[in-house]
């Protein structure tokens, strides 16, 4: 049995299942991904992350030269089938969103 010992613990319990009640992705890892933003959006810290693709081979190569971009995360968004960080980037000064499935979080 679980116990919410807190409003705050409550407030990111629910904001995670209104993500989870949404279309899912194929890939699990978008699950740990997700919680760790969520839990760095309720804990008002910066996430560090790299970008990568896959090749024709489907190995896995970072891209940007491996750039890590520190974001200070907001929120999560559901937009055509994928979920979406949003936050503000250092490196670009501004708000970005960042589709969440090309995410390597440090």
């Amino acid at each position: 049995q679980m116990c919410i010992r807190d409003r705050h613990q409550a407030e990111q319990l629910q904001k995670f299942a209104a993500l989870s009640s949404r279309v899912k992705p194929h890939n699990e890892k978008v699950y740990y991904i997700i919680d760790n933003i969520q839990t760095a959006i309720g804990n008002h810290q910066q996430i560090r992350f790299q970008y990568y693709e896959y090749t024709q081979e489907k190995k896995k190569i970072l891209k940007h030269d491996g750039y890590y971009y520190v974001v200070n995360p907001y929120a999560l968004e559901w937009k055509n089938d994928h979920y979406y960080l949003i936050g503000f980037s250092l490196k670009h000064q501004k708000i970005a969103h960042f589709r969440v499935i090309t995410l390597w979080l440090i």
